[in-house]
């Protein structure tokens, strides 16, 4: 098995949404509509302070199946939001953590 496909670590980065980041700290609607967006990384990526950043795709708006998912480029977990919020939580910008998981909440319920 690769390595790479491992999840050393998972991030929950939003609810569903259907707007995305254009460039430059601009957001529009997402053209392939609904998603969630949650960061990962290996433990290789772990130690290069690296993640990456997928979209999981759905049919609409309260619907949770997946339709599609589309990884994006490599990104340094110091990246910030247009909120400033690291796109890689640390300390208090992670809100919920679950026991005996790697996975956490990094964005508030709606």
């Amino acid at each position: 098995m690769n390595a790479r496909l491992v999840n050393h670590e998972v991030s929950i980065r939003s609810d569903l949404h259907d707007t995305n980041s254009t460039g430059r700290g601009n957001y529009g609607k997402d053209p392939k509509g609904f998603h969630v967006t949650f960061c990962f990384n290996d433990s290789e990526q772990e130690k290069t302070k690296m993640h990456m950043t997928v979209h999981a795709y759905t049919s609409g708006k309260g619907d949770y199946t997946l339709k599609e998912a589309v990884q994006r480029p490599e990104k340094p977990d110091n990246t910030h939001r247009k909120n400033d919020r690291s796109v890689w939580p640390e300390g208090e910008e992670v809100l919920e953590e679950y026991e005996d998981s790697p996975v956490v909440l990094n964005t508030k319920r709606t």
